[in-house]
């Protein structure tokens, strides 16, 4: 496999790079994903035309271009990359920074290589991001694709329109390597699944009454987010949501020629490809920026995660306060409940006494607490006093002044006063 020495400091630096993703939130993880496919495909990838797999020497009589990042938000204007093309060649193309904010999609790379006559030419495109599902960050919203569809139907109806596809297939070989070393970059993240596809597609258009015929090699990465279960546990706790979704990350580089010349041209866009390598200084500011993202990121997803505990706590507390309410409410209820009843009595006891009374005065009887027990006992009398001695004999007296203390020995011992009932 074709790989130079700057390519393999990208791929050591994606490597690392992936390993702070288990504790990042999913702005750095996707972002750190983009990195990687890119780091993956220039290393892994050897199909002619698409390979950026590092050609050693440039070309003799070949001149170097340089592709220049003019606003990086860490260092600002630099060099980005430098891509050698035939002399006479024109190349354009370099680094625009659209959304610094967001590092899912901060910025584009590009570069169109096209000979004088304007009829060969080789373009990588701007990569291009898109997420399904919720919560997932990204700006687009789109349909799951895969590689052949995103030729099929984002490629082609917006760049080529007209075009007639000759033979589209997956590329297996390139698409293996690519999967191996986005395995070895994804290792010990639980929190996505990561998978990555390439095809290959051969079409077929006029453009200025010539027949043109374009090689369109297509990767596509696939980030299928469904939370670590440590995550998943603490969105349980604190009430929160996780993420879940697939992100897509495509990437897109064509060689076109007449198609009575596209065998003999291909040869210079495996070279052209071959020559493309990004500076150190710039792969450097690119790290520091993310390295800076990153941090923001994880603070935020830090404040954002002490917010939903903070808020599960005030909910909690308020949940508490609402039960021991709903408590001393009932409690005074039951009280109120209580003091009704004991009311209720108290009438009905009041309310007994009084008829017991009337009836005992119609019927000539009357209630009569016994000093000498302490019972409560019923006498039928004709009105007057009622007295009693220490042996229970009861007898009465028609008026008061007919008290049998006054002489003891013509009653008996111990007299006592039951009561009184006068009409």
């Amino acid at each position: 496999m074709k790989t130079n020495s700057n390519i393999q400091s990208a791929l050591t630096t994606a490597a690392k790079a992936f390993a702070l993703v288990k504790r990042e939130p999913k702005r750095t993880a996707i972002a750190l994903g983009c990195t990687a496919v890119a780091a993956a495909t220039l290393a892994a990838n050897e199909k002619p035309g698409f390979g950026f797999g590092g050609a050693p020497n440039t070309p003799r009589g070949w001149e170097t271009h340089e592709l220049v990042d003019e606003n990086n938000p860490s260092a600002g204007r630099m060099v980005a990359a430098t891509v050698a093309a035939p002399k006479g060649w024109g190349v354009e193309g370099g680094v625009h920074w659209h959304n610094p904010g967001d590092p899912t999609d901060p910025y584009k790379m590009s570069f169109t290589a096209v000979s004088p006559d304007g009829k060969q030419r080789l373009q990588y495109l701007p990569a291009q991001n898109w997420a399904s599902g919720e919560g997932l960050p990204s700006p687009r919203r789109g349909k799951r694709q895969n590689a052949e569809s995103v030729v099929r139907e984002l490629f082609m109806p917006k760049l080529r329109p007209g075009a007639k596809i000759v033979t589209i297939e997956r590329d297996a070989d390139s698409e293996a390597k690519l999967r191996q070393k986005m395995e070895q970059m994804a290792a010990g993240d639980a929190s996505s699944r990561r998978d990555i596809e390439a095809a290959v597609a051969t079409i077929e258009y006029e453009e200025g009454g010539v027949l043109y015929r374009e090689e369109v090699f297509s990767s596509l990465m696939t980030m299928d987010f469904v939370g670590s279960p440590m995550q998943r546990a603490m969105a349980a706790q604190v009430g929160t949501q996780i993420a879940t979704g697939s992100f897509q990350h495509s990437q897109i580089i064509t060689s076109r020629a007449p198609a009575s010349e596209f065998a003999a041209a291909r040869p210079t866009f495996v070279a052209i490809s071959d020559s493309f390598k990004t500076t150190d200084r710039w792969s450097a500011a690119v790290a520091q920026y993310h390295r800076a993202k990153s941090g923001e990121q994880f603070d935020a997803h830090r404040a954002r995660m002490e917010g939903s505990r903070r808020a599960h706590q005030t909910r909690m507390a308020g949940n508490q306060a609402a039960f021991e309410a709903g408590q001393a409410a009932h409690r005074d209820r039951v009280a109120a409940f209580d003091a009704s009843q004991a009311s209720y009595r108290e009438g009905q006891r009041s309310q007994e006494e009084g008829f017991r009374s009337w009836l005992n005065g119609h019927l000539g009887r009357g209630d009569f607490h016994n000093p000498h027990t302490g019972n409560v006992e019923t006498h039928d009398f004709n009105g007057g006093r009622l007295w009693q001695d220490s042996s229970g004999r009861t007898f009465e007296t028609e008026t008061w002044q007919d008290d049998p203390r006054m002489h003891p020995g013509n009653w008996g011992d111990g007299i006592e006063e039951l009561g009184y009932m006068g009409y």
